[in-house]
Parts: structure tokens; C-alpha cells; sequence
């Protein structure tokens, strides 16, 4: 059996409050990632400064309704709280593989 760490380095979100932080609209800002299991776990655009999570890494939801939810991140994000991102060790890792993961993780 493969454990996680064996795979992705794990790290903890950024832990920020929507309600703390200025919305903005698309193009504009950066995605906001909660702990939501609908649309990637978007939840707003935020205007915040960097470091931002990248595209192609994996948000874990650690609590609340959507415990478990999993999803490949398109573009740069930040997180709330209760979010862990999880980063291939492997960087050649295919889109495929990581979904294939997310689902692993859900279930």
C-alpha cells in the first residue's frame, strides 16, 4: 500500500478568511479555494499577495461538508482554513494520475 507522502509533499493551506480578504472579479486576483466540493472548491476571487498555491497541485478539504473532497487546481490559488495542498514529488506527473489520486483520496 502507497501512502500519500510517498507521492506528494504535503503542506497546510494558507488559512485565510474570505471575509478578510477584498473580491474581485475574473480576471482580476486569484482563485479562493475552501473547503466546498463544488467548482474545484471555488468558492470567490481574491485580491491577495503572493505566495500563491500553483496550477497543477491538489487541494484537500480537512473538514466540514465536503471532508475528503479532493481537486487539481487549474490556476494560482490561495486557501482557507482546513485546506491542505499537495505538490507531485514526481513533477512530470500526468493531469490523469493526479485526478486518479483526488478520486483515492474522496473515497
Amino acid at each position: 500500500m502507497m501512502r500519500l507522502d510517498e507521492v506528494f509533499d504535503l503542506r497546510y493551506g494558507h488559512s485565510y478568511e474570505l471575509n478578510a480578504l477584498d473580491q474581485v472579479e475574473d480576471p482580476s486576483g486569484v482563485n479562493f479555494v475552501s473547503r466546498a466540493m463544488g467548482n474545484n472548491g471555488v468558492t470567490a476571487r481574491v485580491d491577495v499577495s503572493p505566495p500563491y498555491g500553483s496550477a497543477g497541485e491538489v487541494t484537500v478539504a480537512l473538514s466540514g461538508n465536503g471532508v475528503l473532497s479532493a481537486f487539481v487546481q487549474p490556476e494560482a490559488f490561495v486557501t482557507g482554513f482546513h485546506v491542505m495542498i499537495l505538490s507531485a514529488k514526481a513533477a512530470d506527473m500526468p493531469l490523469v494520475e493526479k485526478l486518479w489520486w483526488c478520486r483515492c483520496i474522496w473515497e
